[in-house]
């Protein structure tokens, strides 16, 4: 039984630390007998995990490409769940893994965490645009090529650098491309996601919802755990020595188990909200896309904005279902979890009065 070294990125985050605590919690023989190991900025957070077992990394950011490619040197697989917006950082990361290669002369395995906004149009920018519904056996990779020469999307660009870098190094890669992600986080730091909550900050802070738009854009949804499921089966898989996985341009996995409209999220939001005594009015209101900008922010980038909280996309998930995913959560968890978010974000205000 062979022995491995994994390091996990973004583990202080939603998504790592969940992807994190499925690892330490499988029961999958070789990945128990693994090292899993964190990355983290600060000494605290490293002490918190070294308390509960975990080998932790402190690192000085995701611009320091020299130290991230030596920390990857030290590893055969490489989870990354910090960001899918940086470029650089990603590449590093992978060429580190492919200087491991070279040392061990083993095959070096790279999972890296992006978004179906990908392919999402804005639809206030592209209200006429036409939404193909893509399944992940498709030629997802040329379809990221060619939008990101359409309009540049520092997410989409880290993709395709991604494929790049690794058919370059022989590393294989495998990206995951979620949906919005909802439910209550499985890690030791942060539980709780972002579009979400952050939907439901700003309608208390108006009183009543809002969306942008006519708010038609159609998007999907997977619950935490059947997330951190699915990067687990990989893993086990890679440690498997199963070599048919689908990887590399091939190996864009979707994972969504539904859908919603953000003014069908809005709407519910304001039924909750009212009900808590949190919100004046349960009915959303539209605001347009400078407004939404002029509001919420989103580091002056309106495109990310629009791509996330105003975008249409249609994912169908297949590979992961061809390779045994099993996920367990339905439409009532995701309406469950909009009310379960509600009072965790009340909960939160209340804390910082």
């Amino acid at each position: 039984m062979g022995c491995y070294k994994v390091l996990v990125t973004g583990a202080t985050g939603f998504i790592g630390g969940s992807v994190l605590t499925q690892f330490l919690a499988s029961e999958h023989p070789i990945l128990k007998s693994s090292t899993v190991a964190a990355l983290v900025r600060k000494q605290g957070q490293a002490d918190i995990l070294e308390s509960r077992g975990v080998q932790s990394i402190v690192f000085r950011g995701l611009d320091d490409t020299k130290q991230l490619r030596h920390i990857a040197s030290q590893f055969d697989i490489v989870v990354h769940c910090a960001t899918g917006l940086h470029t650089k950082s990603a590449v590093a990361l992978i060429l580190g893994l492919g200087d491991s290669m070279k040392e061990s002369g083993g095959q070096a395995h790279y999972i890296h965490t992006t978004e179906t906004s990908n392919l999402a149009y804005g639809m206030v920018s592209h209200p006429d645009a036409i939404i193909h519904e893509f399944c992940d056996t498709e030629d997802v990779y040329t379809e990221e090529v060619r939008r990101d020469a359409e309009e540049h999307y520092d997410q989409r660009a880290t993709d395709v650098a991604v494929i790049q870098t690794a058919e370059a190094t022989g590393v294989k890669a495998y990206l995951m491309m979620p949906p919005t992600v909802f439910g209550t986080g499985l890690g030791f730091f942060k539980s709780q996601s972002i579009q979400l909550p952050f939907t439901i900050h700003h309608a208390i802070d108006q009183g009543h919802p809002e969306y942008i738009g006519d708010g038609s854009g159609t998007v999907g949804y997977v619950h935490i755990s059947d997330l951190v499921s699915l990067y687990e089966l990989i893993l086990c898989k890679i440690l498997d020595g199963i070599d048919d996985i689908p990887s590399g341009r091939q190996g864009i996995y979707f994972s969504n188990t539904g859908d919603f409209t953000w003014k069908e999220l809005n709407e519910r939001i304001g039924e909750i909200g009212l009900s808590l005594g949190a919100l004046g009015s349960k009915i959303p209101r539209s605001i347009s896309l400078a407004d939404a900008w002029h509001k919420w922010g989103f580091d002056g980038n309106i495109l990310l904005l629009e791509t996330n909280h105003a975008g249409k996309s249609r994912t169908l998930p297949r590979l992961a279902f061809n390779i045994g995913w099993v996920p367990m959560k339905t439409a009532e968890d995701w309406d469950a979890a909009i009310e379960e978010t509600f009072k965790a974000v009340m909960i939160e205000r209340a804390s910082h009065r």
